[in-house]
């Protein structure tokens, strides 16, 4: 399968019959924009997507979503998933996962104590609740400053945000690794990767450090209408292949 039109009925069918959560933030609801408006032109993929965590909208198949924790603060995010996991979700839904945000981010931010964290929580979890399937997210980025003020910065040595991408591809690569073969949605990668396989980078001593497409995105971090339908059908087909 290369696309989501390549997806079997079956398998949407088998999709649209699980019981899915997902804790996100704004780039969250993009992504969520993005699925509905491709909804909207497929009425063959029947998902019921519902804003909320509320026990009861898993009385039914759903896939539900909702905001997760503070942004800025990465360590809420994972602490308001297993609390929301231990307060009833985890013993109701077939698949869940949250999303970091690119603010939790920056320069100076200590990827390997964040991810040691997440490890360690997203065990306990995973140990409490072995029927459910935990989704893992690759931290998204952000496209470099353009224009002139980029431009500007640029000639006077200061950084266009490759400093702060460095930090989530640090996050982003501790956790490829650690869940290898696991269910993990690449979103750096899918905001990076253009539809001929390459991807955007800048190179800082010798290695690639990706960053989004600027044509994803109209602020830089959030999702632009072209990056809302590409990323929403990538996550699509990557939970049709989890089925």
């Amino acid at each position: 399968m290369e696309t989501i039109k390549d997806v079997p009925q079956k398998e949407w069918d088998l999709l649209a019959n699980k019981k899915i959560f997902f804790g996100h933030q704004s780039v969250g609801y993009n992504m969520i924009d993005g699925i509905e408006t491709i909804l909207k032109e497929s009425s063959n993929i029947k998902l019921n997507i519902k804003k909320g965590k509320d026990l009861n909208l898993f009385i039914s198949p759903v896939f539900a979503h909702n905001n997760n924790g503070s942004n800025r603060d990465p360590k809420s995010k994972i602490d308001a998933f297993c609390k929301a996991m231990e307060e009833g979700l985890g013993d109701k839904v077939d698949m869940a996962g949250f999303k970091f945000c690119y603010v939790d981010f920056e320069d100076g931010s200590d990827a390997l104590e964040i991810f040691n964290y997440y490890k360690k929580k997203m065990d306990e979890i995973t140990i409490k609740y072995p029927k459910v399937k935990i989704i893992h997210f690759t931290c998204p980025i952000r496209s470099l400053q353009k224009g002139p003020k980029g431009i500007i910065k640029k000639l006077l040595g200061k950084d266009i945000g490759i400093k702060d991408n460095i930090a989530r591809q640090e996050f982003n690569e501790l956790l490829l690794k650690e869940y290898k073969g696991k269910a993990v949605f690449d979103l750096a990668k899918a905001e990076s990767t253009y539809s001929d396989g390459s991807r955007e980078y800048s190179e800082v001593d010798g290695k690639k450090i990706f960053t989004m497409i600027p044509a994803y995105t109209n602020d830089g971090g959030h999702l632009s209408k072209k990056g809302k339908l590409i990323i929403g059908s990538d996550f699509l087909f990557f939970l049709a292949n989890l089925i």
